[in-house]
């Protein structure tokens, strides 16, 4: 029995969708690396579900080119359902800021940006989906992504001043209160801070120099 049958990720009913052949056909082309495959198909929900079984228990990172931004949003929402949680679906959209008129980018938009490139980098099991303009725009190089992060640990020592310093140099707002990912405050002791991956704020909280 082929491997792609024993996959557990994917619903059964899927397997009744896409003939056998086709499936394997798409993982050997994709395996071999040996220059561009074309796959046809007038349905796009066939090739959806080709997509999904290229994209599922891969163990490297895929990246996925689709043509505009509103292809890009569909095809990432829907790989997501398809996949589940075994399996991370990302998005890189393009950078919208206009250097020449001196307009920055959306805050959300770089957060996402900023999100998905530090995934990246980890590698494992991630699907990242953008259209022809984000592929075009350049990005940091991965020593420089991998310099982002910082750890901190209960118990630990940090200067708030020099954090303060690193993360405006990092892009992050000033703000009074913390709203919106991208934003960090300092009252005192306290540094409140979004970074663009979480889903809440966090809260660095020092008593005598000591997390």
């Amino acid at each position: 029995m082929s491997r792609l049958l024993m996959t557990e990720r994917l619903p059964r009913w899927f397997f009744e969708l896409l003939e056998e052949g086709c499936r394997v056909r798409l993982h050997r082309a994709l395996d071999s690396g040996e220059g561009k495959v074309r796959a046809c198909s007038d349905s796009a929900t066939a090739r959806l579900l080709a997509l999904a079984e290229v994209c599922d228990g891969r163990p490297r990172p895929l990246l996925l080119v689709v043509p505009g931004e509103q292809d890009s949003r569909r095809i990432a929402a829907q790989l997501g359902h398809l996949l589940g949680p075994g399996r991370e679906v990302l998005r890189l959209p393009r950078l919208d800021a206009d250097p020449y008129r001196g307009l920055p980018g959306h805050p959300a938009v770089a957060a996402t940006r900023v999100a998905t490139l530090d995934r990246l980098v980890q590698g494992g099991s991630l699907v990242v989906v953008l259209e022809v303009a984000a592929l075009l725009g350049r990005v940091p190089c991965r020593e420089t992504i991998e310099a982002w992060s910082e750890d901190f640990a209960l118990g630990g020592r940090i200067d708030l001043d020099s954090l303060a310093r690193s993360v405006v140099a990092a892009g992050y707002r000033v703000t009074e209160v913390v709203t919106a990912p991208g934003d960090f405050a300092r009252r005192g002791g306290l540094f409140d801070i979004w970074p663009p991956h979480e889903s809440a704020p966090l809260r660095v909280e020092l008593w005598g120099g000591q997390i």
